[in-house]
């Protein structure tokens, strides 16, 4: 663990000020904030950021219940993915291996699926997109709920870890990569891929969005996702990681939660603000009755 945090937080440091260089290359042009105008549009959206921290916070949860209840089960549904799809995975990666490819698709394995995690959500906060910012951290959100029973009662394991003679070329790629993902990874949360989920659905999230309200500000984008999809497809598959049944697991992950979203999201948020409101509210009275003397109907401040 003690390798795990370092090497995470130098992989964190690397996505955060790729996305901000980003910004500039995905912003329509012309598009222009101070300094003041940032602060303002990212402490008008802390209620995104909580949603996040809770959901990291969920994860690791969740990652700690993994190795005690497949202990207790003694699930695995590993046998079952093989028998389906067979040595694919092993043609694939005999065809296609080569140091530098594994160089290159291990970055995009990690880096590149941070920076989409982290940068979509941040982009729409700057370009104080509420429709996409409230869509998106809700969709993260769930995409991971939505694949928790996966992980805890349908254990797969990856790949390199069930066939012989496919290898573990992230994983092994350094002593440092393989500390960092022994400290972090169960290996058996493979089915479904959230390296597919997570791009999928942002990406019909902005495509039906800005379809609708006839703009292609986020065209280029959109083109970014597409491309890093179809190189995430290849990476979990040559890296030795995951199975092709797991990509069509992320493709229902994600259409299960770009329906959710849509059908939820400006419920959940008009909840949200309705809280915050409320929470508002009732410390203004404990204020007014504490300093004040007097009692207030927190209904009364709801409109402050």
């Amino acid at each position: 663990m003690q390798m795990a945090l370092p090497m995470g937080q130098i992989l964190l440091s690397i996505t955060l000020i790729l996305s901000i260089l980003a910004i500039k290359i995905f912003k329509p042009p012309g598009m222009r904030r101070t300094s003041q105008e940032v602060a303002q549009v990212l402490l008008k959206y802390k209620w995104h950021f909580g949603l996040i921290f809770l959901v990291y916070v969920q994860k690791n949860f969740v990652d700690d219940l993994n190795n005690p209840i497949r202990g207790y089960t003694g699930w695995n549904f590993t046998p079952l993915i093989y028998s389906i799809e067979g040595d694919i995975v092993v043609h694939i990666q005999n065809f296609f291996l080569n140091h530098y490819l594994t160089l290159f698709f291990s970055g995009v394995y990690i880096v590149g699926y941070m920076f989409i995690n982290y940068f979509t959500i941040l982009f729409f906060i700057y370009m104080d997109d509420k429709e996409l910012a409230d869509k998106t951290a809700l969709n993260y959100a769930l995409v991971y709920l939505i694949a928790t029973p996966f992980y805890l009662f349908f254990p797969v394991d990856v790949t390199s870890f069930y066939l012989s003679n496919v290898h573990s070329l992230l994983y092994d790629f350094s002593g440092g990569f393989h500390k960092f993902f022994v400290a972090v990874d169960p290996f058996d949360n493979c089915f479904p891929s959230l390296h597919i989920a997570i791009p999928v659905s942002i990406f019909i999230l902005i495509y039906r969005s800005t379809r609708y309200r006839g703009t292609k500000d986020y065209d280029r984008y959109l083109y970014f996702l597409f491309i890093f999809t179809l190189l995430f497809i290849f990476a979990i598959l040559y890296l030795g990681i995951h199975w092709v049944v797991d990509i069509f697991g992320g493709i229902f992950v994600a259409l299960l939660a770009v329906y959710l979203v849509e059908k939820n999201s400006k419920d959940f948020w008009d909840w949200a603000y309705r809280l915050e409101r409320r929470i508002r509210a009732r410390l203004r009275c404990f204020f007014i009755r504490r300093f004040h003397g007097r009692k207030v109907d927190p209904e009364e401040l709801m409109e402050w």
